[in-house]
């Protein structure tokens, strides 16, 4: 995948290499392996034609899916790992075009700056020439006349000395425009069109609520429960991927979220209140990563870090407590992983058209 990004090597060949890496291990490991096709999709949807692109993806994640539902004998399990991967495939796959298209954005300023320079320097030098041109011009014309005339006044040596000194002063002035043409000043104001960028981490937005949506439901129907409990909690988990939909969906640059300490409240008030009333394992839970997210983009940066900080360590130390440290440890690195990924699809649209 690494290799994948910075574009070295054959694009095809490391795809076969990423698919074995991916599917291979099936075949020693069976039950235990699964959902590493997240970024052979990803590389998918990064170097192949869309439409290539969009039938091998689907093909990836489903059979990635199939196998890891075959050897867990769980049909919840294919649909959790299908919803895994198609969100976040798409997620990496959205961050890393975003930050290519930056780079690309700015490799696109770079070489128009440079045909800028070029055509300002060709019409400096064309001022140069007329301006120039036009005052010796005019000398050659006042010489002419003095030298026709029987006497050599002073008034003719005073008019030539000042087209001269003008001439000079017109050369020095372009030249000295020209010495200070730099890429910093004379950078196209193009624009790269910024809805594309805020569409695009849109539905990767989606994609992952409703990945985490999914796993809920996998959670909750997988062990034995009150049918008044389920029926609360599936109720509670769409009200918090809705409020997370309004909350952490990228916006255009410029566009305020009303309300969000309130709504940002109401959604870690439902998480917690379903954590510990009705669901002490993670089915509800995982959604505090994406309220973490939320918080990390719309508080002030000491507070988001402070706020992420708290959402990380309450995670480890509740399920450390309830199932153990490895648990804790991954379902907080969690936390950290969804604010990164939150943090890259808020930024990087407003990013894009920066850099021309």
């Amino acid at each position: 995948m690494a290799f994948l990004i910075m574009r070295r090597g054959h694009p095809a060949l490391l795809l076969c290499v990423q698919a074995t890496a991916v599917f291979a291990p099936y075949l020693v490991i069976g039950q235990g392996w699964g959902m590493a096709g997240i970024f052979l999709c990803a590389g998918i949807l990064l170097v192949l034609p869309r439409r290539l692109a969009g039938v091998l993806f689907a093909v990836v994640a489903v059979g990635d899916a199939a196998l890891c539902g075959y050897f867990s004998a769980s049909a919840l399990m294919f649909v959790y790992a299908v919803s895994v991967n198609v969100a976040n495939g798409f997620a990496i796959f959205a961050i890393v075009r975003l930050a290519q298209l930056v780079r690309q954005t700015r490799e696109d300023g770079r070489r128009l700056a440079d045909v800028e320079v070029e055509a300002e320097r060709l019409r400096a030098a064309d001022r140069l020439s007329i301006d120039v041109g036009s005052r010796l011009s005019a000398i050659i014309r006042q010489s002419r006349q003095a030298l026709t005339e029987s006497t050599f006044s002073h008034a003719h040596l005073t008019v030539i000395g000042g087209l001269a000194s003008q001439a000079a002063k017109d050369a020095r002035t372009i030249a000295h425009i020209h010495r200070n043409i730099s890429l910093d000043g004379s950078v196209p104001t193009r624009q790269a069109p910024a809805g594309v960028g805020v569409r695009f981490a849109a539905w990767a937005h989606l994609l992952i609520v409703a990945d985490f949506v999914a796993t809920s439901a996998v959670n909750m129907f997988s062990d034995e429960r009150v049918p008044e409990h389920l029926i609360v909690g599936i109720l509670v988990v769409l009200a918090v991927a809705a409020l997370q939909l309004h909350l952490g969906s990228p916006r255009p640059s410029g566009t305020a979220v009303r309300w969000w300490p309130v709504i940002l409240a109401a959604q870690i008030s439902l998480i917690v209140g379903a954590t510990l009333m009705f669901f002490p394992d993670r089915s509800v839970w995982i959604f505090i990563a994406l309220a973490g997210g939320a918080a990390f983009v719309r508080m002030p940066a000491l507070w988001s870090w402070f706020a992420v900080a708290a959402n990380s360590v309450t995670t480890f130390a509740l399920f450390s407590y309830y199932e153990g440290p490895w648990t804790g440890i991954y379902l907080a690195s969690g936390v950290l992983y969804w604010a990164a990924i939150m943090y890259a699809l808020h930024n990087l649209p407003e990013v894009t058209p920066e850099t021309n």
